[in-house]
């Protein structure tokens, strides 16, 4: 199964045609297509993007999660459990 994302602009006659150009290694022959369709606010995309790109790369040189992460994730169990 493959997913693709693409983002529409709805007209005032609420019409849509889709045109889609898929990848050409996509099979050819009959399929089954789903359309999900949810709002979208340009101001909130926007705002989720730029808050999770100031978050992107801030603990890679953090004390804490430095080492085997193995060892890490046992440790951080084990606090749960005292």
């Amino acid at each position: 199964m493959e997913a693709l994302k693409k983002i529409f602009y709805i007209p005032t006659n609420h019409q849509l045609k889709i045109d889609v150009k898929l990848p050409d290694n996509f099979p050819t022959g009959e399929t089954e297509v789903l359309l999900i369709f949810a709002p979208k606010t340009s101001l909130q995309s926007s705002h989720n993007s730029k808050a999770l790109l100031k978050l992107a790369g801030c603990l890679k040189d953090s004390v804490h999660f430095k080492g085997d992460p193995l060892t890490l994730q046992k440790a951080l169990r084990d606090e749960w459990e005292q």
